[in-house]
């Protein structure tokens, strides 16, 4: 495609720009850094607690208005849970349009030891940026609204359509709620069939994942005065019952081999059922009379959601009467998505080959529910997310913007 003159940033500036970040010496100074549009939006992003279990309401609406602001046609949806969740599109009511898509909320940070900065705060040292939210996934934020800043959104042949969620970090929920909306709330805008998903890949390219299943298993007993054991039931003897079964099942599920799903998870190209969370007790003189076992998994993409789930239900049955399951969350996982138009545009703008599949979840799981053919393409590192001292490197941080506008040059221009 034929790049429209002034489009974007002047080749002279995109040439000094990519020598900078080769060479940090050669880096704008801190200062200007810093007066950019791109810090301002970066900083403004990071400061809101946006941790899953709290409000998300004044960085939804700072982002709606900064959206607004650029020429877009802005939703704000609210969920029964009092988030909110942004829905934007500007362009022509043409098909073939392109979906970019984060999420606002973060993980917590309070009380996570090995912080050295404030998590609130961005934060540059050396060449990294740090600060909840730089890698996963606030900056994507920015950095599409300095993309959408140096573009000329007039000249768009097909439309783009914002999609920002509230609790993918708690299951996907924001993302479960909107996807069988879209056509609804989008109106005369069809519902573009691509999407890119901004989550911190390093720049590579993937094409698909695991799902997610969490649940509770509990176990029931009788509370009695410890001196007296005889005269209750003890809720936690049974746990071992359930590791033994769990120990089992794992040991089944290594022992598959499907050449499939070894070529798209090398690393670990199996189901695993792993046991994160156990509680019983009252109290060190009372039988305990209940103990919570939590567990999760990674459902392969394409493989019956509840699968693990039931098979662990059939091998407890004789424990049916003090077992009980609690279904928490569950996230199917993505499909390989083979749009040979998105494949090459990626494979084009971040001068990659391969395509990749990782063993986390996405709000990929319930866009593609919808026909959408998600890629999972943004800067930082998932090493880094989740971590104390989350952070995104200066090169990267630089790259955002322009990765996202050669996308959209290749997609919607």
């Amino acid at each position: 495609m034929v790049r429209p003159e002034r489009l974007f940033l002047e080749r002279a500036q995109i040439l000094e720009l990519n020598e900078a970040m080769n060479s940090p010496s050669k880096l704008t100074s801190e200062r200007e850094l810093k007066s950019s549009p791109l810090w301002h939006w970066s900083e403004r992003l990071l400061s809101f607690d946006t941790v899953s279990s709290k409000s998300n309401s004044d960085c939804a609406n700072f982002f709606a208005n900064e959206l607004t602001t650029l020429g877009f046609n802005v939703q704000l949806t609210q969920e029964p849970n009092g988030k909110h969740q942004v829905v934007a599109s500007i362009g022509p009511t043409e098909e073939n349009g392109l979906i970019l898509s984060g999420h606002m909320d973060v993980v917590p940070f309070e009380n996570q030891k090995g912080w050295t900065t404030d998590p609130l705060k961005l934060t540059l040292d050396q060449d990294k940026l740090y600060g909840r939210g730089t890698s996963d996934m606030k900056i994507f934020m920015a950095h599409c609204l300095q993309a959408f800043k140096d573009s000329d959104l007039k000249k768009l042949k097909q439309p783009i359509v914002c999609l920002f969620t509230c609790d993918e970090e708690i299951g996907c929920l924001g993302a479960k709620s909107l996807a069988p909306r879209l056509s609804s709330l989008l109106g005369k805008m069809p519902v573009p069939k691509k999407a890119l998903i901004g989550e911190p890949t390093d720049f590579k390219i993937i094409n698909s994942h695991k799902g997610m299943v969490i649940f509770e298993v509990i176990l029931k007993g009788k509370a009695a005065h410890s001196s007296r054991p005889d005269w209750g039931v003890n809720a936690i003897m049974p746990a071992e019952k359930v590791i033994a079964a769990t120990r089992r099942l794992n040991e089944k599920y290594h022992s598959r081999h499907d050449e499939n799903i070894k070529k798209l998870f090398p690393d670990f190209p199996f189901d695993y059922l792993s046991l994160v969370r156990i509680q019983g007790g009252l109290a060190d003189n009372v039988v305990p009379d209940e103990c919570r076992m939590v567990f999760s998994y990674r459902p392969l993409p394409g493989t019956p959601l509840m699968s693990v789930y039931e098979e662990l239900k059939s091998e407890l049955g004789d424990l049916q009467d003090e077992i009980h399951f609690n279904h928490l969350i569950s996230a199917p996982g993505l499909v390989p998505s083979l749009n040979a138009e998105m494949i090459a545009t990626l494979k084009a703008v971040t001068k990659q080959t391969d395509l990749h599949a990782v063993s986390y979840t996405t709000d990929a799981s319930y866009f593609s529910t919808q026909a959408i053919d998600c890629f999972i393409c943004g800067g930082g590192s998932i090493e880094k997310a989740h971590q104390p001292n989350e952070s995104m490197t200066l090169e990267h941080f630089l790259r955002g913007p322009e990765f996202v506008r050669e996308v959209l040059l290749h997609s919607v221009f």
